[in-house]
């Protein structure tokens, strides 16, 4: 069985791939690039650091670990990034996960506690980074989680050809998914109408 450490490692590097691979437009709008992140996560800028409730979550989902794999590549140190989770989110799915978030230099991370996160450069063009995947084999049901920037309306997922209900509160996204789905396509709608989209198999659990 795998430490929890290392699973929280193991579910870090799966987020990692699934965010860097949106990058495919589609739609109408304007012709530029999506500005990306750089846009701005102003839900961060209101939400409060430090809450009993926070620093419970903190503790009891082991935050530390991903602040350990990630701290040297982002240019900081875990404790630098201990101190900067805001809870964005919470009694999310079934198992009433939090979603946690924090801006980090040029980057923007995420964990959805019991499952895993990822960061995303302020300056790349995609406008939601996230995680996709999970349940199978666990006791936390899969999940769409991640975060947007704020000049997005909003997200519709499909698994396996089927709508599932997304929703968008506090920059912060979220959708459970049903069970044993193979095919995603995530479709990310910008205040300008444009569309961005992209296909993934869903990774086993």
């Amino acid at each position: 069985m795998r430490s929890r450490k290392a699973r929280a490692l193991f579910l870090t590097l799966l987020a990692g791939v699934a965010a860097t691979a949106f990058s495919v437009a589609i739609g109408h709008g304007s012709s530029a690039p999506p500005a990306g992140l750089s846009v701005g996560v102003s839900a961060l800028d209101h939400a409060t650091a430090g809450t009993a409730s926070a620093v419970d979550a903190i503790k009891q989902h082991d935050l530390s670990a991903f602040d350990e794999i990630n701290a040297t590549r982002l240019s900081t140190t875990p404790a630098a990034m201990a101190a900067t989770w805001r809870e964005l989110r919470t009694g999310l799915g079934d198992r009433s996960q939090q979603l946690f978030a924090q801006k980090v230099g040029k980057s923007y991370c995420f964990v959805l506690t019991g499952s895993g996160g990822t960061c995303a450069a302020t300056d790349g063009d995609s406008s939601f980074a996230y995680t996709i995947g999970g349940g199978n084999g666990s006791d936390l049901p899969g999940a769409l989680a991640g975060i947007v920037a704020d000049d997005v309306t909003g997200i519709d997922l499909t698994v396996d050809g089927q709508n599932v209900p997304v929703s968008i509160a506090n920059n912060a996204v979220y959708a459970q998914l049903p069970p044993n789905g193979r095919r995603t396509q995530i479709t990310v709608v910008h205040a300008d109408g444009s569309k961005t989209t992209n296909n993934l198999d869903l990774v086993d659990g």
